[in-house]
C-alpha cells in the first residue's frame, strides 16, 4: 500500500517487507486480542506443575497474538509469497520464523505503529500569520 511506511527484514535467506498497520488493521489486532484465551494466574498454593502451566500458556499465547500482528504488517506488502491471507502468514511466522527474528519483527512494528510527535522545527499553518504581541 503506497500510503503506509514500511522496513524490510531478513529472515534466513528470504527478505520480507513489514509495513504499519492501516486503522483497520489496528482495530482487528485488537479484536484479536480480545478473543483470546485466558488463565487464571496460580495462587500462592499452587504446585511449581500448575505454575510451569500457566507460564507455558502466557508464552504461546504472547507468541500467538504477535504473530498476529506481524502478520497483518506482511499483508500489505509481500507479493512474493504464495498464500498472503492474515491467517496464512500467521502460521508461517510461529511455525517457520526462529524467536529471534520474531522479537525483531515485533520491534520493528511497534515503531512503525508509533504516533509521530510534532516536530518544532517543522512550520506549521501558523506559522505564516504574523505574531500578536501586547503592542500590536
Amino acid at each position: 500500500m503506497p500510503y503506509l511506511n514500511t522496513q524490510t527484514l531478513a529472515v534466513g535467506s528470504k527478505t520480507f517487507i513489514l509495513s504499519e498497520f492501516t486503522a483497520l488493521d489496528r482495530i482487528r489486532d485488537l479484536q484479536y486480542v480480545a478473543k483470546s484465551p485466558t488463565m487464571e494466574k496460580p495462587g500462592a498454593e499452587a504446585t511449581d506443575q500448575e505454575r510451569m502451566a500457566y507460564g507455558v500458556f502466557m508464552e504461546e499465547l504472547t507468541l500467538d497474538q504477535v504473530a498476529h500482528s506481524i502478520a497483518l504488517s506482511l499483508s500489505h506488502a509481500n507479493e512474493n509469497l504464495e498464500d498472503q491471507s492474515v491467517e496464512a502468514l500467521h502460521e508461517m511466522v510461529k511455525d517457520k520464523w526462529p524467536n529471534r527474528s520474531v522479537n525483531i519483527a515485533y520491534d520493528m512494528i511497534k515503531e512503525l505503529n508509533m504516533p509521530e510527535k510534532s516536530n518544532p522545527t517543522t512550520p506549521s499553518d501558523n506559522d505564516d500569520q504574523e505574531e500578536l504581541t501586547p503592542e500590536k
